[in-house]
Protein backbone atom coordinates (compact mmCIF):
# COMPACT_ATOMS: atom_id res chain seq x y z
CA UNK A 1 0.00 0.00 0.00
CA UNK A 2 2.77 2.64 0.76
CA UNK A 3 4.51 1.86 -2.47
CA UNK A 4 1.39 2.20 -4.22
CA UNK A 5 0.90 5.89 -2.11
CA UNK A 6 4.45 6.91 -3.57
CA UNK A 7 3.87 5.72 -6.87
CA UNK A 8 0.19 7.73 -6.72
CA UNK A 9 2.64 10.58 -5.65
CA UNK A 10 4.83 10.23 -8.34
CA UNK A 11 2.64 10.17 -11.05
CA UNK A 12 0.96 13.22 -10.87
CA UNK A 13 3.76 15.06 -9.27
CA UNK A 14 5.54 14.15 -12.68
CA UNK A 15 2.57 15.32 -14.80
CA UNK A 16 3.08 18.94 -12.55
CA UNK A 17 6.70 19.17 -12.77
CA UNK A 18 6.83 18.43 -16.52
CA UNK A 19 3.77 21.08 -16.73
CA UNK A 20 5.27 23.68 -14.91
CA UNK A 21 8.67 24.07 -16.64
CA UNK A 22 7.07 23.29 -20.17
CA UNK A 23 5.00 26.23 -19.54
CA UNK A 24 6.99 28.18 -17.94
CA UNK A 25 9.78 27.84 -20.54
CA UNK A 26 7.73 27.94 -23.57
CA UNK A 27 6.00 31.05 -22.47
CA UNK A 28 8.31 32.84 -20.24
CA UNK A 29 11.07 32.70 -22.94
CA UNK A 30 9.63 32.85 -26.11
CA UNK A 31 10.56 36.37 -27.23
CA UNK A 32 14.16 36.01 -25.49
CA UNK A 33 16.75 36.66 -28.02
CA UNK A 34 19.14 34.01 -26.30
CA UNK A 35 16.32 30.95 -26.62
CA UNK A 36 18.39 28.36 -28.17
CA UNK A 37 21.11 28.90 -25.72
CA UNK A 38 18.98 29.24 -23.00
CA UNK A 39 16.88 26.16 -24.19
CA UNK A 40 20.45 24.09 -24.53
CA UNK A 41 21.27 24.95 -21.10
CA UNK A 42 18.11 23.88 -20.10
CA UNK A 43 17.90 20.44 -21.59
CA UNK A 44 21.52 20.03 -20.23
CA UNK A 45 20.65 20.59 -16.62
CA UNK A 46 17.14 19.12 -16.69
CA UNK A 47 18.69 15.75 -18.61
CA UNK A 48 22.31 15.24 -18.40
CA UNK A 49 23.15 16.49 -14.94
CA UNK A 50 20.80 13.60 -13.81
CA UNK A 51 23.95 11.18 -14.12
CA UNK A 52 25.94 12.82 -11.34
CA UNK A 53 23.19 13.43 -9.10
CA UNK A 54 22.32 9.50 -9.48
CA UNK A 55 25.56 8.64 -8.63
CA UNK A 56 25.54 10.75 -5.31
CA UNK A 57 22.16 9.47 -4.66
CA UNK A 58 23.19 5.83 -4.76
CA UNK A 59 26.47 6.81 -3.49
CA UNK A 60 24.80 8.43 0.10
CA UNK A 61 21.85 5.23 -0.07
CA UNK A 62 25.32 2.92 0.02
CA UNK A 63 26.69 4.75 3.05
CA UNK A 64 22.64 3.81 4.97
CA UNK A 65 22.96 0.52 3.90
CA UNK A 66 27.07 -0.08 5.65
CA UNK A 67 25.54 1.44 8.73
CA UNK A 68 27.72 5.10 8.96
CA UNK A 69 25.02 7.37 9.99
CA UNK A 70 23.69 8.22 13.23
CA UNK A 71 19.83 8.29 14.06
CA UNK A 72 18.82 11.35 11.96
CA UNK A 73 21.07 10.60 9.26
CA UNK A 74 19.49 7.28 8.78
CA UNK A 75 16.07 9.26 8.51
CA UNK A 76 16.94 11.48 5.99
CA UNK A 77 19.07 8.85 4.28
CA UNK A 78 16.19 6.19 4.13
CA UNK A 79 14.31 9.04 2.14
CA UNK A 80 17.46 10.91 0.20
CA UNK A 81 15.86 10.28 -2.88
CA UNK A 82 12.31 11.25 -2.43
CA UNK A 83 13.53 14.11 -0.39
CA UNK A 84 15.68 15.07 -3.69
CA UNK A 85 12.75 15.17 -5.49
CA UNK A 86 11.07 16.86 -3.22
CA UNK A 87 13.69 19.81 -2.91
CA UNK A 88 13.79 19.16 -6.94
CA UNK A 89 9.78 20.76 -6.64
CA UNK A 90 10.99 23.67 -4.38
CA UNK A 91 13.06 24.71 -6.82
CA UNK A 92 10.50 24.41 -9.61
CA UNK A 93 8.26 26.70 -7.75
CA UNK A 94 11.26 29.25 -7.07
CA UNK A 95 10.79 29.64 -10.58
CA UNK A 96 7.17 31.04 -10.39
CA UNK A 97 8.53 34.15 -8.58
CA UNK A 98 7.48 37.77 -10.06
CA UNK A 99 9.97 39.53 -11.52
CA UNK A 100 12.54 36.03 -12.20
CA UNK A 101 15.27 37.27 -14.86
CA UNK A 102 15.65 34.41 -17.77
CA UNK A 103 18.85 32.82 -16.86
CA UNK A 104 17.38 31.69 -13.23
CA UNK A 105 14.27 30.34 -14.34
CA UNK A 106 16.48 28.16 -17.05
CA UNK A 107 18.47 27.54 -14.26
CA UNK A 108 16.00 26.54 -11.52
CA UNK A 109 13.82 25.00 -13.57
CA UNK A 110 16.21 22.62 -15.01
CA UNK A 111 18.07 22.05 -11.29
CA UNK A 112 14.49 21.62 -10.07
CA UNK A 113 13.67 19.09 -13.01
CA UNK A 114 16.74 16.81 -13.04
CA UNK A 115 16.24 16.57 -9.01
CA UNK A 116 12.50 15.44 -9.14
CA UNK A 117 13.12 12.87 -12.16
CA UNK A 118 16.32 11.21 -10.93
CA UNK A 119 15.00 11.57 -6.84
CA UNK A 120 11.68 9.94 -7.88
CA UNK A 121 12.82 7.44 -10.59
CA UNK A 122 15.98 5.65 -8.81
CA UNK A 123 12.87 5.63 -5.96
CA UNK A 124 10.73 3.54 -7.93
CA UNK A 125 13.01 1.17 -9.56
CA UNK A 126 14.21 0.48 -6.03
CA UNK A 127 11.06 -0.33 -5.36
CA UNK A 128 9.75 -2.10 -8.33
CA UNK A 129 10.33 -5.94 -6.84
CA UNK A 130 11.31 -6.75 -10.11
CA UNK A 131 8.22 -5.45 -12.28
CA UNK A 132 8.41 -2.95 -15.28
CA UNK A 133 4.94 -1.31 -14.86
CA UNK A 134 5.45 1.20 -11.66
CA UNK A 135 8.41 2.80 -13.82
CA UNK A 136 6.31 2.94 -17.01
CA UNK A 137 3.13 4.64 -15.31
CA UNK A 138 5.97 6.82 -13.72
CA UNK A 139 7.25 8.51 -16.79
CA UNK A 140 4.01 7.91 -18.90
CA UNK A 141 2.59 11.37 -17.42
CA UNK A 142 5.12 13.19 -18.25
CA UNK A 143 4.55 13.30 -21.48
CA UNK A 144 0.73 15.01 -21.13
CA UNK A 145 2.50 17.33 -18.50
CA UNK A 146 4.66 18.68 -21.72
CA UNK A 147 2.34 19.01 -24.13
CA UNK A 148 -0.71 20.62 -21.37
CA UNK A 149 2.33 23.06 -20.37
CA UNK A 150 2.95 24.11 -23.93
CA UNK A 151 -0.35 24.84 -24.65
CA UNK A 152 -2.04 26.58 -21.63
CA UNK A 153 -1.54 30.64 -21.38
CA UNK A 154 0.68 31.62 -18.64
CA UNK A 155 -0.73 34.29 -16.07
CA UNK A 156 -0.25 35.85 -12.63
CA UNK A 157 -3.30 33.62 -11.60
CA UNK A 158 -1.96 30.80 -13.19
CA UNK A 159 1.57 31.46 -11.22
CA UNK A 160 -0.43 31.34 -7.77
CA UNK A 161 -2.43 28.38 -8.95
CA UNK A 162 0.77 26.57 -9.36
CA UNK A 163 2.59 27.66 -6.71
CA UNK A 164 -0.18 26.16 -4.30
CA UNK A 165 -0.44 23.12 -6.22
CA UNK A 166 3.36 22.70 -5.12
CA UNK A 167 2.89 23.10 -1.49
CA UNK A 168 0.10 20.65 -1.93
CA UNK A 169 2.41 18.20 -3.60
CA UNK A 170 5.36 18.76 -1.18
CA UNK A 171 2.86 18.35 2.10
CA UNK A 172 1.60 15.04 0.28
CA UNK A 173 5.23 13.91 0.16
CA UNK A 174 6.16 14.90 3.41
CA UNK A 175 3.54 12.28 4.52
CA UNK A 176 4.89 9.89 1.98
CA UNK A 177 8.12 9.74 3.47
CA UNK A 178 6.89 9.81 7.13
CA UNK A 179 4.95 6.25 6.57
CA UNK A 180 7.68 4.98 4.38
CA UNK A 181 10.58 5.21 6.59
CA UNK A 182 11.78 2.10 8.03
CA UNK A 183 10.45 0.13 5.51
CA UNK A 184 13.87 -1.52 4.58
CA UNK A 185 12.93 -1.31 0.86
CA UNK A 186 16.39 -0.99 -0.86
CA UNK A 187 18.26 -1.73 -3.92
CA UNK A 188 20.50 -3.54 -1.75
CA UNK A 189 18.25 -5.19 0.20
CA UNK A 190 18.09 -9.40 0.64
CA UNK A 191 15.04 -9.20 -0.92
CA UNK A 192 15.56 -6.95 -4.01
CA UNK A 193 19.13 -8.71 -4.37
CA UNK A 194 16.81 -12.13 -5.25
CA UNK A 195 14.48 -10.30 -7.64
CA UNK A 196 17.15 -8.49 -9.36
CA UNK A 197 20.05 -10.76 -9.87
CA UNK A 198 23.51 -9.22 -9.89
CA UNK A 199 25.80 -9.03 -13.48
CA UNK A 200 28.82 -11.17 -11.91
CA UNK A 201 30.90 -10.48 -15.51
CA UNK A 202 31.81 -6.46 -14.15
CA UNK A 203 32.26 -4.27 -17.12
CA UNK A 204 33.39 -7.09 -19.28
CA UNK A 205 31.51 -8.23 -22.40
CA UNK A 206 28.94 -9.64 -20.90
CA UNK A 207 27.61 -6.81 -19.17
CA UNK A 208 29.53 -3.91 -20.41
CA UNK A 209 27.88 -4.68 -24.42
CA UNK A 210 24.07 -5.30 -23.59
CA UNK A 211 24.19 -2.37 -21.37
CA UNK A 212 25.52 -0.31 -24.13
CA UNK A 213 22.73 -1.46 -26.57
CA UNK A 214 20.40 -0.43 -24.12
CA UNK A 215 21.75 3.07 -24.01
CA UNK A 216 22.05 2.97 -27.76
CA UNK A 217 17.91 2.55 -27.75
CA UNK A 218 17.20 5.27 -26.06
CA UNK A 219 19.31 7.68 -27.61
CA UNK A 220 17.94 6.37 -31.14
CA UNK A 221 14.07 6.92 -29.36
CA UNK A 222 15.08 10.10 -28.38
CA UNK A 223 16.47 10.97 -31.68
CA UNK A 224 13.48 9.34 -34.34
CA UNK A 225 11.37 10.70 -31.56
CA UNK A 226 12.16 14.10 -32.23
CA UNK A 227 12.16 12.94 -35.87
CA UNK A 228 8.71 12.17 -36.23
CA UNK A 229 6.60 14.36 -38.87
CA UNK A 230 3.86 13.94 -39.61
CA UNK A 231 1.64 15.63 -42.48
CA UNK A 232 -1.89 14.79 -40.51
CA UNK A 233 -0.16 16.34 -37.43
CA UNK A 234 -1.91 20.18 -38.03
CA UNK A 235 -3.89 21.34 -35.10
CA UNK A 236 -4.61 20.59 -31.27
CA UNK A 237 -7.01 17.64 -32.08
CA UNK A 238 -4.11 15.47 -33.77
CA UNK A 239 -1.42 17.14 -31.41
CA UNK A 240 -3.66 15.53 -27.97
CA UNK A 241 -4.58 12.33 -30.24
CA UNK A 242 -0.36 11.56 -30.38
CA UNK A 243 0.40 12.98 -26.96
CA UNK A 244 -2.37 9.98 -25.75
CA UNK A 245 -0.38 7.80 -28.06
CA UNK A 246 2.64 8.44 -26.39
CA UNK A 247 1.22 8.26 -22.64
CA UNK A 248 -0.56 4.87 -23.51
CA UNK A 249 2.95 3.39 -25.11
CA UNK A 250 4.80 4.28 -22.31
CA UNK A 251 2.06 3.40 -19.52
CA UNK A 252 1.62 -0.49 -21.63
CA UNK A 253 4.76 -1.16 -22.21
CA UNK A 254 5.84 -1.77 -18.36
CA UNK A 255 2.82 -4.00 -18.34
CA UNK A 256 3.44 -5.53 -21.52
CA UNK A 257 7.18 -6.62 -20.40
CA UNK A 258 5.82 -8.09 -16.99
CA UNK A 259 3.07 -9.92 -18.69
CA UNK A 260 5.15 -11.47 -21.82
CA UNK A 261 8.51 -11.20 -20.84
CA UNK A 262 10.74 -7.72 -21.75
CA UNK A 263 12.17 -9.72 -25.03
CA UNK A 264 8.59 -10.50 -26.74
CA UNK A 265 7.03 -7.49 -25.74
CA UNK A 266 9.85 -5.41 -27.28
CA UNK A 267 10.05 -7.61 -30.29
CA UNK A 268 6.84 -7.69 -31.05
CA UNK A 269 6.30 -3.25 -30.61
CA UNK A 270 9.20 -2.52 -32.28
CA UNK A 271 8.25 -5.00 -35.17
CA UNK A 272 4.99 -3.12 -35.18
CA UNK A 273 6.40 0.13 -34.77
CA UNK A 274 8.61 -0.48 -38.20
CA UNK A 275 5.80 -1.48 -40.22
CA UNK A 276 3.46 1.10 -39.26
CA UNK A 277 5.95 3.58 -39.24
CA UNK A 278 6.65 3.18 -42.95
CA UNK A 279 2.91 4.01 -43.70
CA UNK A 280 2.90 6.89 -41.45
CA UNK A 281 1.20 9.01 -43.88
CA UNK A 282 -1.97 7.67 -42.64
CA UNK A 283 -3.13 8.88 -39.41
CA UNK A 284 -4.18 5.67 -37.84
CA UNK A 285 -0.80 3.59 -39.44
CA UNK A 286 1.22 7.26 -37.91
CA UNK A 287 -0.80 6.84 -34.46
CA UNK A 288 -0.35 3.02 -33.36
CA UNK A 289 3.32 2.95 -34.92
CA UNK A 290 4.09 6.09 -32.29
CA UNK A 291 1.96 3.80 -29.71
CA UNK A 292 4.28 0.80 -30.38
CA UNK A 293 7.44 2.79 -30.83
CA UNK A 294 7.25 3.97 -26.72
CA UNK A 295 5.85 0.94 -25.15
CA UNK A 296 9.99 -0.54 -25.02
CA UNK A 297 10.75 3.28 -22.63
CA UNK A 298 10.24 0.89 -19.47
CA UNK A 299 11.46 -1.84 -20.91
CA UNK A 300 15.16 -0.15 -21.33
CA UNK A 301 14.68 1.49 -17.78
CA UNK A 302 14.41 -1.70 -15.99
CA UNK A 303 16.54 -3.57 -17.60
CA UNK A 304 19.68 -1.19 -17.48
CA UNK A 305 18.57 -0.99 -13.62
CA UNK A 306 18.79 -5.19 -13.58
CA UNK A 307 22.26 -4.65 -13.98
CA UNK A 308 22.83 -2.14 -11.80
CA UNK A 309 21.46 -3.39 -8.66
CA UNK A 310 21.00 -0.85 -5.74
CA UNK A 311 22.09 1.78 -8.37
CA UNK A 312 19.08 2.91 -9.66
CA UNK A 313 19.93 6.70 -9.70
CA UNK A 314 23.00 5.64 -11.76
CA UNK A 315 20.69 3.27 -14.23
CA UNK A 316 18.04 6.31 -14.30
CA UNK A 317 20.55 8.85 -15.06
CA UNK A 318 22.47 6.93 -17.78
CA UNK A 319 19.12 6.80 -19.81
CA UNK A 320 18.47 10.43 -19.38
CA UNK A 321 21.93 11.35 -20.63
CA UNK A 322 21.07 9.13 -23.38
CA UNK A 323 17.70 11.21 -24.55
CA UNK A 324 19.76 14.25 -23.93
CA UNK A 325 22.31 12.50 -26.63
CA UNK A 326 19.54 11.96 -29.16
CA UNK A 327 18.41 15.82 -28.59
CA UNK A 328 21.55 17.07 -29.69
CA UNK A 329 22.06 16.60 -33.69
CA UNK A 330 17.76 17.76 -34.33
CA UNK A 331 18.61 20.48 -31.99
CA UNK A 332 21.91 21.23 -34.00
CA UNK A 333 19.67 21.29 -37.35
CA UNK A 334 21.18 18.60 -38.68
CA UNK A 335 18.51 16.41 -39.05
CA UNK A 336 16.14 18.18 -41.90
CA UNK A 337 16.49 15.94 -44.83
CA UNK A 338 15.85 12.74 -42.29
CA UNK A 339 12.03 13.46 -41.26
CA UNK A 340 10.48 10.98 -43.66
CA UNK A 341 8.90 7.38 -42.71
CA UNK A 342 11.65 5.56 -43.91
CA UNK A 343 14.15 6.45 -41.57
CA UNK A 344 11.45 6.29 -38.81
CA UNK A 345 10.74 2.89 -39.57
CA UNK A 346 14.72 2.05 -40.07
CA UNK A 347 15.47 3.80 -36.69
CA UNK A 348 13.23 1.25 -34.88
CA UNK A 349 14.64 -1.63 -36.58
CA UNK A 350 17.96 -0.96 -35.71
CA UNK A 351 16.64 -0.20 -32.04
CA UNK A 352 14.91 -3.59 -32.27
CA UNK A 353 18.12 -5.48 -32.91
CA UNK A 354 20.20 -3.88 -30.19
CA UNK A 355 17.21 -4.42 -27.89
CA UNK A 356 16.74 -8.10 -28.51
CA UNK A 357 20.56 -8.59 -28.23
CA UNK A 358 20.73 -6.92 -24.80
CA UNK A 359 17.85 -8.71 -23.65
CA UNK A 360 19.49 -12.17 -24.28
CA UNK A 361 21.81 -11.70 -22.31
CA UNK A 362 19.97 -10.98 -19.11
CA UNK A 363 21.51 -10.98 -16.16
CA UNK A 364 21.37 -14.17 -13.47
CA UNK A 365 19.86 -16.67 -16.53
CA UNK A 366 21.55 -18.88 -19.37
CA UNK A 367 18.24 -18.65 -21.26
CA UNK A 368 15.85 -15.91 -23.23
CA UNK A 369 12.65 -15.11 -21.79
Amino acid sequence: MREKKTLAWASVSHFFIDFLCAWLITHQLIENGSWFFLLFLYNFLAFAAQLPLGILLDALCAQRMAGRAGAMGRLLQDNARLITAGTGCLFCGAALLPGIGHLPLVLLCGAGNAMFHVGTGSDLLEKSEGKAWPSGLFVSTGAVGIFAGALVPLSEGGRILAGCILILLCALLFLVCRRCHGTGMHGNSAEHAAVLPRDRGGLTGEFFLPAACLVLVVVLRSFDGLLFSFDWNDGQRTGVLLTCMIFLGKCLGGFAADRMGSLWASVCSLGAAAVLLAFSGFPAAGLSGVLFFNMTMPVTLYELYRRLPGNSGAAFGLLTFALYLGFLPVYTGMTEGMRHPLYYSVFALISLFLLAYALRKRPGRKTVD
